[in-house]
């Protein structure tokens, strides 16, 4: 298992992170779906989705800087770019 996580591979980084950002929209969706108001930061669904993505920047840097895996990191790169292009494409 910990050979999985020291891969260097772009389709590596896209799965990771495709998967910690589900997992994190699926957390901030169970804490705060209740609230529909008074919180104006998770309200919004673009907040929410935009709040998910950031995760994945934290673990772009362990593979950068801490792993020396660059693939891995570029893929996470990339999916977090077009993640959030693609979220403030649809919800103008």
């Amino acid at each position: 298992m910990k050979h999985l996580f020291l891969r260097n591979h772009i389709l590596l980084g896209v799965t990771f992170g495709l998967f910690l950002a589900a997992i994190t929209y699926g957390f901030l969706t169970l804490i705060f779906g209740s609230f529909t108001s008074g919180v104006p930061l998770v309200s919004d669904p673009r907040n929410m989705l935009l709040i998910s993505w950031a995760p994945n920047l934290i673990l772009m840097r362990f593979y950068f800087v801490s792993f020396k895996l660059e693939k891995t990191g570029i893929g996470l790169l990339i999916l977090t770019f077009a993640g959030v292009l693609l979220t403030f494409i649809l919800f103008k």
